[in-house]
């Protein structure tokens, strides 16, 4: 019994494509490439739809699977048929026209010419349906390219090329088979029909061509993104000390270089403005290449007799960063800012940021810890952005305190003001905390804007001028 070809393994398949016979032939090959191609978006649907995707992708969830059912239920097993349909019908047309070549009796003769011709009809619908299968996949990973997951379009790409090149390839035997024929009703159908799907060939060659310089463009912007953040790394990690100056502009240059590259960081949910940019695991996971974990504890610190809970751990080595949930969700920030400062300035192997064990900052003194704090206040509070809202806030590029400006922000007067907030530490405290101004004019503090905690808001105020006690 005739084995079907897909009863084949892989290598006797190819063999058989490759043997000299006429069969299988090219109408097979175009079904067999497409069907590979069903089968790398179904990978693709797959990855798209992990659970853990959700966030990025689960808009597009609905769509994913009803692509998967029309793959699963209707594109893959046609294809299947006709995989096999093709070879067995071209191979009676063949088998005909044998026998018309070898017939000698003249009415056998045309009668054999006409069965071959009727053969060759059924051989060159088959190629058709093919390339419509074809031109429905293409359509399907032209979709899966752009919406699907981002890191798979490598399959999407693949999966289009070659059902647009299986659908060129379905046009072409379809073409090559109407030269066996004359101008009768069933030609002109066929070449209508092939002819809307030339159309539809072309637009798919357009869409593939421009996934194509998509994917190229993206190559050379990396190697420009990674070629800029090399270059800062170098600049600072060569420095050995540096002035509040000199570690603001290395923040700003890591934050305007996140921005710039921000399409390539961010294949989803892609940022609008340069605060949403600003977080320092994304940086981690996707700038530098580092694991970014977070730990229920890391354990104790100890500094002569007292003991601290450490914050956080950079191992610059292994590429891995660690952060404490002990503490509070902006505390873990600003400790994952910190340590991205250890990572853009500082080349020690391994280094960890440690806080009381009630939470408290601890005042040290060493060079690298003092600027890696530095830099993630500059890093997390932009000077631009910080001057920016807060005079959206307060209505004024700095705050004075006047009988207006305190009865707007504590409904009394100026003696009122200075009693409660007792310096100018207080004053800041109650403005980065503050959430209305004037009374019913609601907004979020500027510490949960930046995602600091107050001191930290309160201290990048008095640092930028913008409160005058």
């Amino acid at each position: 019994m005739k084995k079907d070809l897909l009863d084949y393994t892989a290598k006797e398949l190819l063999e058989k494509f490759g043997a000299g016979n006429h069969t299988p032939g090219s109408g097979s090959a175009a079904a067999f490439h497409a069907m590979s191609s069903a089968k790398l978006l179904l990978t693709v649907i797959q990855l798209s739809t992990k659970e853990k995707r959700r966030k990025d992708y689960g808009v597009y969830f609905k769509e994913f699977y009803e692509k998967e059912r029309e793959i699963v239920e209707r594109i893959y097993p046609e294809l299947e048929k006709y995989f096999e349909e093709d070879s067995r019908q071209f191979d009676i047309s063949i088998e005909l026209r044998n026998a018309r070549n070898l017939e000698q009796d003249p009415v056998r003769k045309s009668n054999l010419i006409n069965q071959a011709l009727l053969g060759l009809k059924d051989a060159t619908v088959i190629p058709i349906k093919i390339a419509e299968l074809c031109r429905d996949l293409a359509h399907i990973a032209a979709f899966l390219f752009q919406r699907g997951f981002q890191a798979a379009r490598g399959d999407s790409c693949v999966a289009l090329n070659s059902a647009v090149s299986s659908l060129g390839g379905c046009l072409s035997i379809t073409d090559l088979n109407l030269l066996s024929f004359g101008s009768d009703e069933w030609t002109q159908n066929i070449r209508k029909s092939i002819e809307k799907l030339k159309i539809e060939y072309e637009e798919l060659r357009g869409i593939s061509t421009k996934c194509f310089e998509l994917l190229n463009e993206e190559s050379i912007q990396n190697g420009l993104y990674h070629k800029e953040i090399n270059e800062l790394l170098k600049t600072t990690k060569s420095k050995k000390s540096f002035t509040n100056l000199e570690l603001e502009e290395a923040a700003m240059h890591l934050q305007n270089i996140v921005w710039d590259y921000r399409d390539l960081i961010w294949k989803s949910n892609k940022p609008e403005t340069l605060l949403e940019t600003i977080n320092p695991e994304i940086v981690f996971r996707k700038t530098l290449g580092f694991q970014f974990r977070k730990q229920p504890k890391l354990g104790i610190s100890k500094l002569g007799d007292e003991g601290y809970e450490v914050a956080g751990i950079i191992n610059q080595r292994e590429k891995i960063v660690e952060i404490s949930e002990l503490f509070n969700l902006q505390e873990q920030n600003f400790t994952a800012a910190h340590e991205l400062g250890h990572a853009i300035l500082h080349n020690q192997v391994e280094l960890h940021r440690d806080r009381s064990i009630d939470g408290a900052e601890i005042n040290s003194r060493v060079p690298h810890e003092y600027q890696a704090d530095k830099f993630a206040a500059f890093f997390l509070m932009p000077a631009d952005v910080v001057r920016e809202i807060f005079q959206s806030y307060f209505l004024s590029p700095k705050f004075i305190i006047s009988d207006e400006s305190a009865y707007n922000l504590i409904r009394k007067g100026h003696y009122d003001l200075r009693k409660k907030c007792k310096d100018m530490r207080g004053l800041s405290l109650l403005l980065a905390s503050a959430n209305e101004y004037p009374m019913g004019r609601l907004f979020n503090p500027l510490a949960k804007v930046f995602n600091v905690s107050p001191g930290a808001m309160a201290i990048r105020l008095e640092e930028l001028g913008l409160i005058e006690f």
